[in-house]
């Protein structure tokens, strides 16, 4: 395919956008330039080399690149979670509520037994644990 018109131009369309959409519709526009992958597999290896990559930089303890590895592998979650036909924020605003509700349980429970998270730290991943099996009994 022949570029005649860089894809990026009209730039203000996805500057409008909240950062998790304009990596959707930056890849849709790689995507109709004929460059990038379309599988859900290519995307999972995509994303395997990325956190691959991320890892790398954590290991050297390269925080400014660890930045830079970190927005790669958001990047290519955004676009996975819209191939699955799911819109990012709104997955992870469901994920913020879910985490907060476990935590809830978690305090609760805590404050229930007059126990710390820093002298009781087992005690509370079980609590967390149970929390998370609650919610998994519910969706049934």
């Amino acid at each position: 395919m022949q570029i005649n018109t860089p894809i990026f131009d009209k730039l203000e369309l996805t500057n409008c956008l909240p950062p998790l959409l304009q990596a959707v519709e930056i890849k849709r526009r790689m995507i109709g330039a004929g460059f990038g992958y379309l599988s859900l597999n290519e995307t999972l290896a995509k994303l395997d080399e990325e956190i691959l990559e991320l890892k790398q930089e954590i290991a050297r303890k390269g925080k400014d690149n660890s930045f830079e590895e970190a927005g790669d592998v958001l990047f290519i979650l955004a676009n996975l979670i819209s191939n699955l036909g799911h819109n990012p924020m709104l997955a992870l605003e469901a994920t913020n509520k879910k985490m907060i509700r476990r935590f809830k349980y978690i305090e609760d429970n805590m404050i229930l037994r007059n126990a710390s998270f820093s002298e009781h730290p087992d005690f509370a991943n079980k609590l967390y644990m149970e929390a998370k099996q609650k919610e998994k009994i519910k969706e049934m």
